[in-house]
């Protein structure tokens, strides 16, 4: 046991400091002028936002959202059901991996680390990762599926 812990920390100090050797390289790189393609793909805009509605619970305090009030209020051509039944037709295609018209032509995917992923850029690394084939009797437990009452296209 005290081996494998050795490795793990070992393994992890050796990707902690390739990562730092790297981003500090990136960064010189970047200050000498270098330009790293996906620093020009701007991330979109909140594309929709509204004013909510809060539940009085006594304390004069605005803390918990009516999540019902605040969506009925909402301008979003999409209505709450009709987006929760396209989020899971997405996940049912393994994100739009393998169904890509799914996903809007100007899709961007952000993470911290990674992105803006465009599209054909996303759809092409994700579906690289073969999920299934590695894991072939996993079993997925997606649930919980809502609409943002603050950002109703979410």
């Amino acid at each position: 046991q005290l081996v494998a812990i050795s490795l793990c920390t070992v393994a992890g100090l050796s990707i902690s400091l390739t990562t730092y050797v790297l981003d500090g390289s990136l960064y010189v790189l970047k200050r000498l002028g270098a330009r790293v393609e996906r620093d020009l793909l701007e991330a979109h805009a909140q594309r929709e936002q509204q004013e909510v509605v809060y539940v009085d619970d006594g304390s004069k305090k605005e803390r918990f959202i009516d999540e019902k009030e605040s969506l009925s209020l909402s301008k979003f051509p999409v209505s709450p059901e009709k987006l929760v039944s396209k989020a899971k037709e997405l996940v049912a295609f393994s994100f739009g991996t393998k169904k890509p018209e799914l996903l809007a032509d100007d899709f961007q995917f952000i993470f911290p680390v990674v992105g803006p992923l465009s599209k054909e850029d996303f759809v092409k690394a994700f579906s690289s990762f073969k999920v299934e084939e590695a894991f072939p009797n996993s079993k997925e437990n997606f649930f919980g599926f809502h609409v943002d009452p603050t950002e109703p296209n979410r």
